[in-house]
């Protein structure tokens, strides 16, 4: 292991010294143990810095490269197995690369750390990392690489990219559900590979990186962030939704992000439970058919739903009331309630609800009203 390191850094000290010229203001830091990192002797601004643990003196403490302001080269972060937080790099203009990788007890890369106009960027094997705070004042990217970080949850820290030249790929973050800033890049023509992030479910960000791109790969993801189509569905708020399973609802009460549906949803046929992912709507301008689910124990996923074009409700062998319908004020047609064979309560539909057509209420045989 130690000869493999020392390769790792001879092998990146030779590619940093080869890509950024040298004069005698320049000073490269490379570390590879504590010791080093406690008697380095500080500068405000340094050529390449390269952090790479060896031996049994591994690095677990950064606070003492506090006062680096400036990296004119790029930034190397690799295999320190004991180092658990980027505190003491805070705040520091970058110029070129950022490589973070395979550090697998790092969990948070502290806010505000990293600034400037930065190259590639690549966070790779860092199984414990969830937080990567450290990027949120970056507003340009050449490449973007984050890669097999187990815990990662989200991307956040990249709300103020406005661009990235080059190309993304997102791949293998398993706990990765949110793609929110990208929505704001107005520059991406490159190559878009997102596949693999099987919790994946924000879908707006993903679907404007998919327009931009010049070659988008996008696969095995979760259910709305996989295929264009169901993307530009969530993206748009408009078409026909048909839900089948419960991933498949509760994956949208995560991504939808919007209060209102204009189009069709219906359920048919499924296996769902519950419609607690349809909490997000208000308003559906279009049609709901809710009928033939054999395992429907319960509507209060609707419990915000105010207004509606049509509701039809029938043939769930299992739903016994309607709570979740009390806020329902406002149908432009009909609401039909038939041959649900369970139900036995229908008081959740007010009284005061208005109608454009007709409140049908029949074939239930235990509803007693």
């Amino acid at each position: 292991m130690k000869k493999l390191v020392y390769i790792l850094t001879i092998f990146f000290s030779n590619i940093l010294l080869a890509g950024y010229p040298q004069d005698d203001s320049v000073v490269n830091v490379t570390l590879n143990t504590q010791t080093e990192v406690d008697h380095l002797r500080l500068r405000e601004s340094i050529g390449n810095l390269i952090i790479a643990s060896e031996g049994v003196d591994q690095i677990t403490d950064l606070s003492l490269l506090e006062s680096i302001s400036q990296i004119k080269g790029n930034v190397y972060i690799i295999n320190n197995s004991e180092l658990e937080t980027l505190v003491g790099l805070d705040s520091i203009l970058v110029n070129g690369d950022v490589y973070i990788v395979g550090n697998k007890n790092l969990t948070t890369i502290p806010g505000g750390v990293f600034n400037g106009e930065l190259k590639d960027v690549v966070v790779r094997n860092n199984k414990l990392l969830r937080y990567v705070d450290g990027f949120e004042n970056v507003e340009s990217i050449r490449n973007l690489t984050i890669e097999n970080n187990d815990v990662l949850n989200d991307l956040n820290a990249f709300s103020s990219l406005k661009e990235i030249t080059g190309y993304i790929r997102i791949v293998g973050n398993k706990e990765l559900e949110y793609f929110r800033p990208f929505a704001n890049i107005s520059h991406f023509e490159g190559e878009l590979t997102v596949k693999n992030n099987v919790n994946l479910h924000e879908a707006v960000g993903l679907y404007t990186l998919y327009n931009m791109s010049s070659n988008p790969e996008i696969s095995n993801n979760s259910v709305y962030t996989s295929d264009p189509e169901n993307m530009k569905l969530v993206f748009m708020g408009t078409g026909d939704l048909r839900f089948y399973r419960q991933e498949e609802i509760d994956a949208f009460g995560k991504c939808y992000p919007k209060d209102s549906f204009v189009g069709d949803i219906i359920i048919d046929r499924s296996n769902i439970t519950n419609l607690d992912g349809l909490k997000v709507l208000k308003e559906i301008d279009g049609k709901m058919i809710i009928k033939r689910n054999d395992k429907l124990e319960s509507v209060n996923g609707l419990s915000n739903l105010e207004s509606i074009n049509h509701l039809i409700i029938s043939f769930n062998k299992s739903l016994s009331d309607l709570k979740g319908l009390e806020k329902l004020s406002k149908v432009k047609r009909d609401v039909v309630i038939y041959r649900n064979t369970d139900l036995k309560d229908a008081s959740s539909i007010s009284e005061d609800i208005i109608l454009g057509g007709k409140l049908v209420i029949k074939g239930n045989p235990r509803l007693v009203r």
